[in-house]
C-alpha cells in the first residue's frame, strides 16, 4: 500500500487498505491517520468510516467508535460494513437491547450465519438483564 499510495498519494482505496492493514498488525493509532485522510478525499467512502470506527474500538475508544458507526448507519441506512461493529460492541457492552436491534438485522441478511444467530439469541434472552452501567 505505501507504495501505491507513493505513486498516487489520494488513491482512497489504497489509503483504506494501508490503514485496514495496519488495523490487522494491531495498530490503530497508526491506521487511524490512513482513514481520516482517505475519509478528507471520500467523505463517505464505506471501508474508511468503518476502519475509523474499528479503530476506535481498538483503542479502547469506544464511544468515539459508536459515533463513527452511527454516522455510517445515517449514511447507509441497511445492513453495512459497519453493523456488525455495533451489534458486537453493544452485545460486548451488556447493552443486550441495542445489540438485539443489529444482530436482528444481520440474522435478516445473513440468516445461516450461526455465530450471528447465537448472539441474537443471547442478548434477547439477556434483554431485560441490568447490562452495562
Amino acid at each position: 500500500f505505501r507504495k501505491a499510495i507513493a505513486v498516487v498519494p489520494s488513491d482512497v482505496n489504497a489509503l483504506s487498505g494501508m490503514g485496514k492493514a495496519l488495523l490487522g498488525m494491531n495498530r490503530p493509532g497508526e491506521a487511524r491517520p490512513y482513514f481520516r485522510r482517505a475519509l478528507r478525499l471520500d467523505g463517505d467512502h464505506m471501508l474508511s468510516l468503518n476502519g475509523l470506527a474499528q479503530s476506535f474500538k481498538d483503542e479502547g475508544r469506544i464511544g468515539e467508535a459508536i459515533a463513527a458507526w452511527n454516522g455510517m448507519s445515517e449514511l447507509y441506512p441497511e445492513v453495512n460494513d459497519g453493523t456488525p461493529g455495533l451489534a458486537w460492541t453493544y452485545y460486548e457492552m451488556r447493552d443486550y437491547h441495542q445489540a438485539a436491534l443489529y444482530f436482528a438485522r444481520l440474522v435478516q441478511r445473513y440468516p445461516y450465519d450461526a455465530r450471528v444467530v447465537e448472539a441474537l439469541n443471547v442478548a434477547v434472552q439477556n434483554i431485560d438483564s441490568p447490562g452495562y452501567e
